[in-house]
């Protein structure tokens, strides 16, 4: 997704669509982080997850199929 940079008052500004906040759960007014790196600019919400937002959507149920990783790869002992 291409976004402009486009001023504001004395500043410059992206404006991020709701759609894309709502793929990432941000919200308004939340900050963020902008590292720089050689490859250009990321983003990341510096918000710390607790154990209950990465469980939120959790049901309960447990799938209790195996899943098959493949091959080992490395010296993983199984």
């Amino acid at each position: 997704m291409a976004l402009a940079l486009r001023k504001w008052g004395n500043s410059t500004a992206v404006r991020i669509p709701s759609k894309v906040l709502e793929e990432l759960h941000w919200e308004v007014g939340e900050e963020l982080d902008f590292p720089v790196s050689d490859d250009g600019l990321t983003s990341r919400s510096s918000k710390k997850q607790t154990i209950q937002d990465l469980f939120a959507d959790f049901d309960g149920r447990i799938s209790g199929q195996e899943v098959d990783w493949g091959k080992s790869v490395g010296q993983e002992v199984w």
